[in-house]
């Protein structure tokens, strides 16, 4: 199989993620990164497979504290995902939510308001109203509607 194959690579993104959930982050980090470097130069920037790495990295990277690194690799992969899977694809939506997170944990509210609004509804359209995401969704946008003072609109 080699140490390029798609299936490895598959693997190597999810030792990373097995690694990370222990608590050894620089280890995993470095996993993170192979997989999503070698995904792009193998598969192509724009592979879903590709894009699936750069979510990962992101997110790691938001959980290190690093919101402007992430945002920046966040929005990478949702112009990307829009592209390749469609502005419905859970992948797509899960991206823009990513987007939106970075922005409220960089202290810009109003800005990430507009972007959970537009997950929240997209989830409720492809996953239904009842789905776990979905109901997170609705507690992110209340979340940041409270910061910015909406309270009403917040406990509805």
């Amino acid at each position: 199989v080699g140490p390029n194959h798609p299936n490895t690579l598959t693997a190597l993104h999810s030792l990373a993620n097995s690694i990370n959930a222990q608590g050894r982050h620089a280890e995993s980090e470095q996993l993170y990164l192979k997989a999503m470097t070698t995904r792009h130069a193998v598969l192509g920037r724009d592979h879903p497979q590709t894009l699936d790495s750069v979510a990962s990295m992101a997110n790691f990277t938001h959980s290190q504290g690093r919101y402007a690194e992430a945002l920046f690799m966040h929005e990478k992969a949702y112009e990307s995902r829009v592209k390749v899977l469609g502005a419905d694809h859970p992948s797509t939506i899960e991206s823009l939510s990513g987007v939106a997170i970075c922005k409220l944990s960089l202290g810009q509210a109003t800005e990430a308001q507009p972007a959970l609004q537009q997950v929240w509804e997209a989830r409720k359209r492809v996953l239904g109203p009842h789905h776990p995401n979905t109901l997170a969704s609705l507690n992110n946008l209340a979340t940041c509607l409270k910061k910015l003072g909406r309270l009403p609109e917040a406990e509805q």
